[in-house]
């Protein structure tokens, strides 16, 4: 079910007459401006036949496009939204952790501190004794969390690098009709819950 506030009420109330013992799962839908489904589900396909060329992984293509195009999440003070790990990155100075069924992505700020406990004390390492050292990581989205903007940016690099590699890519005029496509059908679902 999909609707206003009102009429998801309306329904739960409805719905609950006839089952009083039912467990309901409401879901928000915010309304974010998302890039295009279909400027993303383009840029897997172009991922894909870069990762063929190149005979890598298509998630290897894509972590260094995120590395190379990062869309910063920034913090409710305005900064840059990071953490502090001591895990290393991989190869495009990404850490990548799965949180429920999605992933949030990190890219390395090659800036290191020491780690502390909340009592302030250093923590040392349990086998080695030595302590431990954190590198900072700046919270970067996903191509599944970027707005619009943020989606042409990476999808612009992605085309430009499938270029360079001979691979045939949509023209402009088709672009910006996927665009259009998703605008429209993104206006038909402002009600959704």
């Amino acid at each position: 079910m999909t609707g206003s506030y009102i009429q998801a009420v309306q329904y739960l109330t409805e719905q609950n007459v006839n089952k009083p013992d039912a467990v309901w799962e409401v879901k928000e839908h915010r309304q974010y401006k998302h890039r295009s489904l279909d400027s993303n589900s383009y840029f897997w396909v172009l991922v894909n036949k870069i990762a063929i060329i190149q005979n890598i992984s298509d998630t290897e293509v894509h972590d260094r496009l995120l590395a190379d195009n990062k869309a910063y999440y920034m913090n409710e003070e305005g900064g840059i939204d990071w953490k502090v790990s001591p895990i290393e990155p991989n190869d495009f100075g990404l850490i990548v952790e799965q949180v429920k069924d999605d992933y949030a992505y990190y890219i390395d700020s090659k800036m290191k501190v020491s780690l502390k406990k909340d009592s302030g004390e250093l923590v040392k390492d349990k086998k080695t004794g030595n302590e431990v050292i954190g590198r900072v990581y700046w919270h970067i989205k996903g191509t599944h969390q970027m707005n619009s903007k943020e989606m042409s940016r990476i999808l612009d690099s992605t085309i430009y690098e499938a270029q360079k590699l001979g691979i045939e890519t949509a023209t402009p005029t088709e672009l910006a009709k996927m665009a259009t496509l998703w605008e429209n059908r993104y206006e038909k679902h402002n009600h959704r819950i």
